[in-house]
């Protein structure tokens, strides 16, 4: 899914690389065996994607009037569940992080 975004975009490997700092390669050796949820939170912003909306693709989360159903056929109230589920879970890993990043920087 990622790979498909980093497509859609049109921005170059070398080029998302260059944005987060990372040693050329990394992001492509990642997508070879498997991005952690940190480096994809840490991927998103680069390909202005915020983790929302790439879970809300992840689970075929459709919306619009008269759309009773997401992709798949997936009734609409499932994936509804599945994507508030997702972004409570997105926000509570972001705040982890946060508090994590801060706690690292200021050791005392």
């Amino acid at each position: 899914m990622l790979r498909e975004l980093i497509l859609q975009s049109g921005t170059p490997s070398d080029a998302i690389e260059t944005r987060l700092a990372w040693e050329p390669g990394r992001l492509e050796a990642l997508l070879a065996r498997g991005v952690s949820f940190e480096a994809l939170l840490e991927v998103l912003p680069a390909l202005d994607a915020t983790p929302g909306e790439f879970f809300a693709r992840l689970y075929s989360y459709a919306e619009g009037p008269g759309n009773g159903n997401g992709k798949g056929g997936r009734p609409q109230k499932v994936s509804d569940r599945r994507f508030e589920e997702s972004r409570r879970v997105v926000k509570a890993a972001i705040a982890r992080r946060f508090a994590w990043k801060q706690v690292r920087a200021d050791p005392t």
